[in-house]
């Protein structure tokens, strides 16, 4: 109370070019008195507040920060809600909640700050970027403005670009947020650990530099599929070595590990591996389901609390009925073992909008598609279309699906395919288009967009998306360019990219 009414006086007084001479004529006090209420040294009397109030022409409500302190209750209580959904990667659910508050403190640093994580983490990068932009130029602390600055610079990386200028721009806006950053060993992380040596800070900086390592060591992809194995057999000894048998948040990091040696393992033939990295994910997502709250055990992260999801089997077993490369062993008694060991699960479009455990990263899928799934597919049917033809399988997408993201149909969505940058092409079947491949030309990287006119129960095993993939990857590469596929907000496209063995990125 206090604080609140000591800033308001003196918020108000400024706020009207008055003197504190002025306040003090008004109602027959001294000015030191006005002075000390101003500096939170002393309060009014009770009595004096209905004048304070008339003086300055507020309530004494607002007077006395009843408003504030509303706000503040309000905002805490969203927050604490909006963290909890996060842990429990109920994403739609989050940017839902933050809505809803938006409208009411559209200004607050902290609402800001929340809607801009949860239109990144679902997707929306263009809305995502201008709550960056309002956050730095709203003066906001070092902590939100190095969060707004890496925000913006992945949001301004992966926001859908219609032109080649477009995509010029948003690399070198992304680029620049970037530079704003320290380097490594400039983090407020490390000089606190250098200047007060803890170890309760130690322990948690080994903990985020194994998510950067993780990072980084995804990014040494290789086209030789066993090399990338290799990289994330080394990948998974490092965190296996530094959590020694309690891996805590690092569990997730480590089940996506085990899960990309196992499903590439089931690719070149190597059924063994295959089912030994499925055996060891279902140990861990056992033990991550088990004890989601605790504190790590290991001496290099120092008995540090870790908070996991809790749904870790629910996401495996999704992942391994889903993911192509492991159709050939799915009959296999030691598949189904596993899978039966991970329990029921019943796929919602809350889980596949969050995607489990399991982010979605995009990548190079132009060597890799060409080996493993182009010479499988039989890519007959498909050539190209225009967007009035796929106007009809484009309803059904929306308006369709039993597990499509919230989403109607909108004519503007025809004339933004139809633009010179994208090329359409269509899978015909007795008539009618039951896929749609969208590749966009803006750059050197073509884009691939697969939509599905069918659900998933009508193509349960996605060979038609299949084919559309192998069919405009083989048609990029024979033009010379690198291809990736973009992965839509669409859940028919989420599953699809689950299906063929890639994450999509945060």
């Amino acid at each position: 109370m206090e604080i609140f009414i000591s800033e308001n006086l003196k918020r108000l007084r400024a706020e009207r070019g008055l003197r504190q001479e002025d306040l003090a004529n008004h109602i027959g006090i001294s000015v030191q008195s006005v002075s000390k209420w101003e500096r939170g040294e002393t309060l009014p009397d009770t009595a004096l507040l209905p004048y304070i109030a008339e003086f300055y022409s507020v309530t004494v409500d607002e007077l006395l920060g009843v408003g504030e302190m509303r706000r503040a209750a309000e905002i805490k209580k969203f927050k604490a809600e909006f963290d909890s959904l996060g842990e429990k990667k109920e994403y739609v659910a989050q940017m839902k909640l933050a809505k809803g508050i938006y409208a009411d403190y559209p200004n607050d640093i902290t609402v800001m700050r929340c809607m801009m994580d949860t239109l990144r983490q679902n997707g929306c990068f263009e809305e995502s970027l201008k709550f960056t932009e309002r956050l730095l130029s709203a003066g906001a602390d070092s902590n939100a403005r190095y969060e707004a600055i890496r925000s913006g610079a992945f949001c301004a990386r992966y926001a859908p670009c219609r032109t080649e200028e477009q995509a010029r721009r948003n690399a070198e806006l992304a680029e620049r947020y970037a530079l704003m950053l320290p380097n490594y060993y400039e983090t407020i992380n490390q000089v606190l650990v250098g200047i007060n040596p803890s170890t309760a800070l130690a322990a948690a900086n080994i903990e985020s530099l194994m998510h950067c390592l993780y990072g980084n060591i995804l990014v040494l992809q290789s086209d030789d599929v066993r090399e990338k194995i290799a990289l994330w057999k080394k990948a998974a000894g490092l965190v296996e070595y530094v959590c020694e048998g309690c891996f805590g948040s690092m569990s997730d990091i480590l089940l996506r590990l085990y899960l990309f040696i196992a499903h590439d393992s089931a690719i070149i033939g190597d059924d063994a591996a295959a089912l030994e990295y499925l055996q060891r994910g279902a140990r861990i997502a056992a033990m991550c389901d088990e004890h989601p709250r605790g504190t790590y055990t290991s001496p290099l992260l120092g008995g540090g609390e870790y908070v996991c999801s809790g749904k870790a089997r629910a996401a495996l077993r999704c992942q391994m009925e889903r993911w192509a490369g492991f159709a050939r062993i799915k009959a296999c008694p030691e598949f189904r073992a596993i899978m039966d060991s991970l329990g029921e699960y019943e796929e919602t479009n809350e889980d596949l909008m969050r995607g489990e455990m399991f982010a979605y990263k995009i990548v190079n899928l132009a060597a890799l598609e060409c080996r493993a799934y182009s010479g499988a597919a039989d890519i007959c049917g498909i050539g190209p279309a225009s967007a009035a033809d796929c106007v009809p399988c484009l309803k059904n997408l929306f308006t369709g699906l039993p597990n499509c993201h919230a989403a109607e149909f909108d004519e503007e969505f025809i004339s933004e395919l139809n633009t010179k940058e994208n090329e359409l092409f269509a899978l015909r079947e007795e008539g009618k288009i039951t896929a749609v491949g969208v590749v966009n030309k803006a750059s050197d990287v073509w884009e691939i967009a697969l939509l599905s006119g069918l659900s998933s129960s009508e193509d349960p095993d996605w060979s038609r998306m299949e084919r559309m993939l192998a069919y405009c990857t083989k048609y990029i590469t024979d033009s010379g360019h690198t291809a990736r596929l973009r992965i839509s907000v669409l859940n028919t496209i989420i599953i699809f990219a689950e299906d063929m063995g890639y994450e999509r990125a945060e």
